[in-house]
């Protein structure tokens, strides 16, 4: 009996750090996953602003504006966000698309202080309305 004596706390200390690391990585993927859903609301939003503007001038800036509210407004850091709206198509029945690049610290997203950066993207396309008047 006394040679046994211990083996449930070590059993216990087996099993629990990998346990633990388990569950912070799903604690990361999920952080990932809300972050892209967070950019693709975001590029989306913007598209959605480009293509309610009068003019190309103005569908970039209020792209540029929606994306902007979207992003501080939610739980994403990114430490660099890139917003590249494209208005070449931007006439009545023509296309307006946003593209986002965010650089996330990993460290922001994970319970442990973990290193190095992920670069998540998003783009949405949306139809300039065919029946709207253009300037």
């Amino acid at each position: 009996m006394n040679a046994e004596r211990g083996n449930a706390t070590l059993e216990l200390v087996t099993i629990t750090v990998p346990f633990l690391a388990v569950v912070m990585f799903v604690v990361l993927a999920g952080r990932m996953v809300a972050a892209q859903g967070t950019l693709d609301g975001a590029a989306r939003a913007g598209a959605r602003a480009a293509a309610a503007a009068r003019a190309g001038t103005e569908a970039d800036e209020a792209a540029r504006r929606a994306v902007a509210a979207d992003v501080e407004g939610s739980k994403v850091g990114c430490e660099r966000l890139e917003v590249d709206v494209d208005t070449s198509d931007f006439r009545a029945g023509g296309t307006v698309r946003v593209a986002l690049t965010c650089d996330l610290a990993v460290a922001d997203l994970s319970p442990l202080p973990l290193p190095g950066t992920r670069t998540v993207t998003s783009r949405s396309i949306a139809v300039v309305d065919v029946h709207r008047g253009m300037q």
